[in-house]
């Protein structure tokens, strides 16, 4: 799999979330800050290890909601 960011530099994307490559699971790896960024904009690509490989897409927006802390 890969991920592909549409606002956010990849580096700080994959410190953030982390994908389970079995499942295609998506989890935070660390606390998020609102202030830092309110929204995160992922495509992600996977591609099975099949002759021929076959390929999936998919567009995956996180939107954090603010609370006072």
């Amino acid at each position: 799999y890969s991920f592909k960011t549409s606002n956010n530099a990849p580096g700080k994307f994959t410190k953030l979330f982390s994908l389970d490559p079995r499942t295609g699971e998506i989890r935070t790896k660390a606390a998020l800050d609102y202030e830092e960024s309110s929204a995160f904009e992922i495509a992600v690509r996977a591609r099975d290890k099949g002759s021929p490989a076959m390929e999936g897409h998919c567009h995956l927006r996180v939107e954090l909601i603010d609370i006072n802390d």
